[in-house]
C-alpha cells in the first residue's frame, strides 16, 4: 500500500478495531450493517481499510457495537444523537 492510499483510507489497524469488536459481539457483518443502518458491502470496506466512514457511520457503529468512549468522542459532531440505532444489551 502505497503513503497516499494509506492516508486516504487511514489506519488499516484501527479500522480492524471495528472487525474485532463485531467479532467479539458475535455480530455477522450483514448484521452489524443492517443494525447500523449501513450498506453491508460499505461496511466490509471500512473493515478492511479501503473506505473511511463518515462521522455519522463510525458514530451509529459505535452504538450497535458498544464503543462507548468512540460515540461519547463523536456525539458533538452528531446533529440528531437520539437518531443513530442502538442495540439492546443481551440478557444474563
Amino acid at each position: 500500500m502505497s503513503v497516499s492510499t494509506r492516508a486516504e483510507t487511514g489506519n488499516t489497524q484501527e479500522h480492524s478495531r471495528l472487525r474485532e469488536a463485531r467479532l467479539q459481539q458475535g455480530l455477522s457483518l450483514r448484521r452489524t450493517a443492517s443494525l447500523a443502518g449501513i450498506d453491508m458491502a460499505h461496511l466490509s470496506r471500512v473493515e478492511r481499510g479501503q473506505a473511511m466512514p463518515s462521522v455519522d457511520v463510525l458514530y451509529r457503529l459505535a452504538g450497535v457495537l458498544y464503543l462507548r468512549q468512540l460515540r461519547n468522542a463523536l456525539a458533538p459532531y452528531i446533529a440528531d444523537q437520539d437518531q443513530p440505532p442502538r442495540r439492546t444489551a443481551p440478557t444474563p
